[in-house]
C-alpha cells in the first residue's frame, strides 16, 4: 500500500511495512490516555500480528500503552481463502 505524502520535504511514498509506526507515534503524540484510534491497513504482506507490533511500538514511543478495544477484519463480500493474510486488518485501540 502505498500514498505519496508531501510538504517542505521532498515528497516520499508512504510504505505500511515500514513507515506505520512513525504513523502510529504521530498519532500518539495528539491523543490523551483514554483516547481511541482506529489503525487499519489493507496491506496483505503485513500480518496482523506484526501490523499490531508496529502500532504498540509507535505508541510506545509516545508515551503510551494500548489496549485493544476491537478487531474488524474483511467484510463478507470479500472472502480470504484459510492459507491467505486478510488485506484489511482494522483495530480501534485504546491509549492510556
Amino acid at each position: 500500500s502505498k500514498a505519496r505524502t508531501s510538504g517542505r520535504r521532498k515528497p516520499r511514498v508512504f510504505r505500511a511495512e515500514k513507515d506505520y509506526t512513525e504513523l502510529a507515534e504521530s498519532a500518539g503524540r495528539i491523543l490523551r490516555k483514554g483516547g481511541l484510534m482506529l489503525v487499519s491497513t489493507n496491506a496483505a504482506s503485513i500480518a496482523p500480528i506484526f501490523f499490531l507490533k508496529m502500532v504498540e511500538d509507535g505508541l510506545l514511543r509516545a508515551g503510551h500503552k494500548m489496549d485493544i478495544a476491537e478487531f474488524a477484519g474483511q467484510g463478507p463480500d470479500f472472502p480470504v481463502t484459510p492459507d491467505a493474510t486478510p488485506h484489511l486488518k482494522s483495530f480501534w485501540i485504546r491509549v492510556r
